[in-house]
């Protein structure tokens, strides 16, 4: 949405917010992503992408100051990359397609997102955001991206599980199939 709202002409984006951009998608960084939710209209962000991207299973959080909340199905995300690859400004889609290949094997949190699309031995040219977190005692792991011959598939990966371990080896198996389906 924001990069979306910039290329309409409706905000300008500063050089740090392009590396906040930047990082808040290759290690994951809360920080970068609370600065962008609350510079950029938070719980509004969401809904702009629903309405951009054409969303029909994905809600803002209930709690807006929880971005890490907004509910979007296996079936959103990958109409999202959709819109990403082909309905955003090519500069834009270059600069979160090119952060995505380059998502770091650890988040600015120490987590390890080396896992489902990204999991070792990393197959070559894979363009992913990885996503977790413990919500009561559910754990969320996600992996979502692009693979195969120039990015030609999209896969959408969602998980919840008791355990962080249950949760990234199916994960990590879910990924290892659909790689090997795709080839």
């Amino acid at each position: 949405d924001i990069l979306n709202r910039t290329a309409a002409g409706q905000i300008v984006l500063t050089d740090a917010d392009r590396r906040a951009i930047v990082r808040a998608l290759t290690v994951s960084d809360d920080n970068a992503m609370n600065g962008l939710w609350s510079r950029f209209g938070g719980a509004a962000t969401v809904a702009g992408t629903i309405a951009a991207a054409g969303l029909g299973e994905s809600a803002p959080p209930s709690d807006p100051s929880q971005w890490g909340e907004a509910m979007v199905s296996a079936r959103d995300v990958v109409l999202l990359y959709e819109h990403v690859l082909t309905d955003m400004d090519p500069a834009d889609r270059d600069l979160v397609m090119s952060a995505l290949v380059a998502t770091a094997d650890v988040a600015a949190d120490g987590f390890r997102q080396d896992f489902g699309l990204l999991a070792p031995p990393r197959r070559p040219g894979v363009a992913a955001k990885q996503g977790w977190m413990w919500f009561g005692s559910t754990f969320y792991l996600h992996s979502a991206g692009t693979l195969g011959p120039d990015g030609r598939y999209v896969v959408a990966i969602q998980s919840t599980s008791r355990s962080s371990a249950v949760a990234r080896a199916a994960v990590d198996r879910a990924a290892a199939a659909a790689a090997d389906a795709l080839r």
